[in-house]
C-alpha cells in the first residue's frame, strides 16, 4: 500500500506540513474503501480455506461483501451466509466470533 500512498508521495515531493492532512485523508479514504475486500480475504483464508474471490462490479456493497465471502451470486440475500451477515449487522467484529458462536439463521 505504500506505493499507492498519496501521503508518501506528497512527503517525498516536499509538500508543506500544513497540507499533510489532505494526503493523509485521501490515504484513509482509500483504506476504508478496501476494507470489504480485506475482510473477505481474512474470512476466506481463516474459515473457508479458499482462494480470494474478486469483487463483482455490478453488486452493491453488502452483496459484494457476501459474494467475496463465498455466498452464491444469484441468491446472495437468500443464503445462510447472507442471513448470518445481516443478523450480525455486516460488521467486522462478526469475523472475530468463533465458528461455534456464529448465527446460522435469523429464525
Amino acid at each position: 500500500m505504500q506505493r499507492d500512498s498519496k501521503f508518501a508521495h506528497s512527503y517525498a515531493c516536499g509538500v508543506h506540513k500544513s497540507k499533510y492532512w489532505e494526503a493523509m485523508y485521501e490515504d484513509s479514504m482509500d483504506l476504508i474503501a478496501k476494507l470489504p475486500q480485506i475482510a473477505a480475504m481474512i474470512y476466506r483464508k481463516e474459515f473457508k480455506k479458499g482462494d480470494f474471490i474478486d469483487p463483482h462490479p455490478k453488486l452493491d456493497w453488502a452483496a459484494n461483501l457476501a459474494y467475496m465471502m463465498g455466498a452464491a451470486l444469484c441468491a446472495a440475500r437468500e443464503t445462510p451466509q447472507m442471513r448470518a451477515l445481516q443478523g450480525a449487522g455486516l460488521c467486522l467484529p462478526w469475523l472475530a466470533v468463533s465458528k461455534d458462536e456464529r448465527p446460522t439463521s435469523t429464525d
